[in-house]
């Protein structure tokens, strides 16, 4: 299962934002809630992929979905999704959850291309013995299936006992979406608590309708979506083209987005501050190893005398019940050079999630879009921006100079009403190519007999220690 995340400065704020389903960026839906706020336990149905959009390029990546969630739309958002444009211009289904617990979204590792007309059927399963639900999605004309199973989080008490049925992404343009103007879900079956619902109220509403779209109760069996792919966009309307997106539009010419090299190195001055309770406001300056390739991260501190190095390359058997790779921290001497005999260390593993922590590489969206030229530190560059609004609403701006070279990325966050995050972050003297093996060389870190002690354990490295920049 594929998990992302907000940037590791913004993802500890996730928690602590208030949002839910239904989410801005549906057009219509239809949904059902029981009354005993009782368990949804099975959720099944079968339905044809539409005919393909007149404009095949630039969509918001519609999607045709049915998926459980709390009464409240506040737990995991569980959902079989059918999307055009989510990988290229063509159908893909796959399965997903976007949990509004900790704002994290997960996707299932597999993804398969189905054609229009195919149908394709999927259920929803839940698992009682480890308080989780099974996701199907199946092409019957392929016979190709997606699974994947998703545990409900310690921190969600509510019951999954709200059903929907979605047409989600607002258009840039009304061709974007099919020009059949038609999906409908049909073979529907609804389970509670291990029993059956043989007549389903549901309700068809509108949340942000776009291009005459509408839902449609036909039977307790039966929901039908429609819009009208020859229809405008009103210019009142496009506010609404910034709504949330889980998964997005990859039919943009990605061509035109500059690819940042892998492996480089460079002088940085990262700055945040912001009004959100508890960020930082602090400057720091750092020289980094980035060596996306290979898996190897070092930021040397240098005016405050020491380096850390991240091997995320190295999965060490030491950590149980699964491998894990390693940080560690070491004085600079005089010349720059790590001390392993200061050399202390700890696990690279996600305190909150338990899954281990992944090198993240310093790249531009691919749906980033181009404001033009500017200058920025007197440096003349192409200013790229991209706009996100899960878990945060965040709005990036990457400044590239001549060869693709980072000059200055600018992050501002907003976090629901309850303050914001800023972050500049300086790039000079960046330099593309390979670094030497030996920059990223740690002494032995083997328990008790290793030259680097363990944080947190030996009491020459103190956690706080270790943690602290």
């Amino acid at each position: 299962m594929k998990l992302l995340l907000a940037a590791a400065s913004l993802g500890a704020l996730a928690g602590t934002c208030v949002a839910n389903d239904p989410s801005g960026g549906w057009l219509s839906y239809v949904t059902y809630t029981d009354p005993q706020d009782r368990r949804i336990t099975a959720l099944n149905t079968t339905w044809n992929v539409p005919s393909k959009p007149e404009s095949l390029m630039g969509s918001n990546a519609p999607g045709w979905w049915f998926g459980i969630q709390t009464k409240d739309g506040d737990g995991a958002l569980i959902q079989p999704i059918l999307a055009w444009g989510y990988e290229g211009d063509r159908y893909t289904i796959f399965d997903a959850c976007f949990d509004w617990t900790d704002g994290s979204w997960h996707t299932s590792e597999d993804s398969y291309t189905v054609q229009p007309g195919d149908t394709v059927s999927s259920s929803i399963t839940y698992r009682e013995e480890d308080n989780s639900y099974d996701m199907y999605i199946v092409s019957h004309q392929t016979g190709k299936s997606v699974s994947m199973n998703y545990q409900i989080q310690d921190a969600q008490h509510k019951n999954e006992s709200q059903a929907y049925f979605v047409l989600e992404h607002q258009p840039n343009r009304c061709s974007a979406y099919p020009s059949s103007g038609l999906c409908t879900f049909e073979n529907i079956y609804l389970e509670v608590d291990g029993e059956e619902v043989s007549d389903v109220a549901w309700e068809a509403k509108q949340e942000n309708p776009m291009c005459d779209s509408k839902a449609t109760v036909v039977d307790s069996k039966t929901l039908k979506f429609e819009w009208d792919a020859k229809a405008d966009i009103a210019d009142d309307a496009k506010a609404v083209l910034d709504e949330p997106q889980k998964w997005t539009d990859a039919t943009v010419n990605e061509n035109d987005v500059p690819e940042l090299a892998p492996v480089w190195t460079a002088d940085i001055v990262a700055k945040t501050s912001g009004t959100f309770p508890g960020v930082p406001h602090e400057t720091q300056t750092y020289t980094e190893y980035h060596d996306f390739t290979n898996d190897r991260r070092r930021v040397d501190y240098t005016d405050q005398g020491f380096t850390k190095i991240y091997r995320y390359d190295v999965q060490d058997w030491d950590h149980q019940p699964f491998p894990a790779p390693k940080g560690y921290k070491m004085r600079l001497d005089s010349s720059g050079t790590p001390d392993p005999l200061s050399c202390c260390w700890l696990w690279l593993v996600d305190s909150d999630t338990g899954e281990n922590d992944k090198m993240l590489p310093l790249t531009i969206p691919t749906k980033s879009t181009d404001e033009g030229a500017t200058t920025i530190n007197g440096v003349p560059v192409e200013l790229w921006q991209a706009n996100t609004l899960i878990p945060i609403k965040t709005t990036n701006d990457f400044y590239i100079g001549n060869n693709s070279v980072p000059v200055q990325v600018n992050t501002f966050s907003n976090v629901l009403g309850k303050g914001t995050v800023i972050a500049n972050t300086t790039y000079t003297n960046f330099v593309a190519g390979p670094i030497p093996n030996s920059t990223f060389d740690v002494p032995d870190s083997k328990p008790t007999f290793g030259k680097c002690k363990q944080c947190g354990v030996d009491p020459e490295c103190p956690m706080q220690q270790c943690i602290s920049k």
